[in-house]
Parts: C-alpha cells; sequence; structure tokens
C-alpha cells in the first residue's frame, strides 16, 4: 500500500497553506491518487508502472497549492466582509423597515403629511428616532467582528444607502425605459424626497452610531 498522504505532506511542506487547508489538500489528493491507482491498476498496467504515473501527478502539487492558497486568501476576504458588513447592514436595514411597518400601525406614529411648495411631503418623525438604535447596532455588530470604521459606518448607513440605490435604479427604469420626464421637470420635488428619505434618515442612523465610532477612536482598533 502506497502511502500517499505522507508523499503529498512532504510536496507541500514549506507551502504557505493554513494546516486546516493543508491536511483537507491532503486528505483530497490522496483519495484522488487511490482511486487513480486502483483504475491503473484494474486496467492491466503494472503496479510500478501505476505508481510512477500516479507520482508524476504530484509535480502538479506546488500550483495546486497555489491555486488553493489564492481561493483560501479570497474565501477569507469574503467571509470578513460578509460579518463586518453585509451581515450588519443587512440586520440594519431590516430592523429600520420593520420599525417603519410598525409605525404606520398606529396613529401618532405614522408619517405626517406636509405641504411644501404647492406639494405634499410625508415626514415619520417617530421612525427617525427609532433609527438611532438601528444606526448603533449596526455599527456595533460591524465593530464586534473586527470591521474597521469605514465598514461600521457604511453598516449603520445600510437603510438609507440601499433606499437610494433604489432610487436610482427607479430613476433610470422611469427615464430610459418607461421616457417619463416628470422628474426632469420638477426637480424641487426630487429633492425633497432625497432630503426626507434619503439625507435625514442618513443623518439619524449616522447620529446612533456616532457613540460607537467614538468609542473606536479611543480604543486600540482590531483589524479588518
Amino acid at each position: 500500500m502506497h502511502d500517499w498522504e505522507e508523499t503529498i505532506r512532504r510536496k507541500l511542506m514549506g507551502l504557505p497553506l493554513s494546516r486546516s487547508r493543508r491536511e483537507n489538500l491532503t486528505l483530497e489528493l490522496a483519495n484522488h491518487l487511490e482511486d487513480l491507482y486502483a483504475e491503473l491498476v484494474a486496467s492491466g498496467i503494472p503496479e510500478p508502472e501505476a505508481s510512477a504515473q500516479c507520482l508524476e501527478q504530484l509535480n502538479d502539487v506546488p500550483q495546486i497549492a497555489a491555486v488553493a492558497k489564492r481561493s483560501e486568501i479570497w474565501g477569507d476576504a469574503m467571509n470578513q466582509r460578509s460579518r463586518t458588513l453585509w451581515l450588519p447592514g443587512l440586520i440594519t436595514l431590516t430592523l429600520a423597515s420593520v420599525s417603519l411597518m410598525v409605525m404606520q400601525l398606529f396613529t401618532f406614529s405614522r408619517p405626517r403629511v406636509h405641504s411644501v411648495d404647492g406639494g405634499a411631503v410625508a415626514v415619520g418623525f417617530a421612525w427617525l428616532v427609532s433609527l438611532l438604535p438601528c444606526g448603533a447596532l449596526g455599527a456595533y455588530l460591524s465593530r464586534r467582528a473586527g470591521g474597521s470604521r469605514w465598514s461600521s459606518i457604511i453598516a449603520s448607513l445600510f437603510p438609507s444607502l440601499t433606499m437610494l440605490v433604489v432610487l436610482c435604479i427607479a430613476l433610470a427604469v422611469g427615464l430610459f425605459v418607461e421616457r417619463n420626464t416628470y422628474i426632469v421637470h420638477h426637480p424641487r420635488e426630487l429633492g425633497l424626497g432625497l432630503l426626507v428619505w434619503i439625507i435625514v434618515p442618513a443623518a439619524a442612523l449616522l447620529l446612533g452610531a456616532l457613540p460607537i465610532l467614538w468609542k473606536m477612536n479611543n480604543t486600540t482598533p482590531h483589524i479588518a
């Protein structure tokens, strides 16, 4: 019986791989060589020649390990970004959305319609107040996961950033697909919409995140 695992370990020795990734790669390649050896012998190839062909496969191990290392680095980066940005941001967005939905259930907390220059704007003051803890939570979750200051800021502003993206897509569809030029001729309404539903909520979210961001300035930052 060939000790493929030991042979592969010697090939991988000195290569910049984490211990877990090295062991996983060793097992994968050893199983591959064991299957290949059995197929070659079953096809009538003498055992010494089958062994030689399997050993030739190991010439590619450094290249395979290099690819595995790049994959490992990319995977670690994606996992870190998910922990410090996407997950806290999505939690913040969900809480802000649920908060707005709950506010609609009670008369005193529903957005009030105000007349501005002949137009109407709905402003939800109670909802804006509820965004303070949402922003704080987003920044805290990002910080706790080891996120940078910018990751914490983006995570806390995720609801407003999402609204901005949705608005840009809606404007693009309206202008270039539906050929609707209403916004072009009424920029004031667009500006009011940006102010009430994006800029002001962003300010509330950021205000809630300020204590967390201030604490980051006064403590040793984690490695992002």
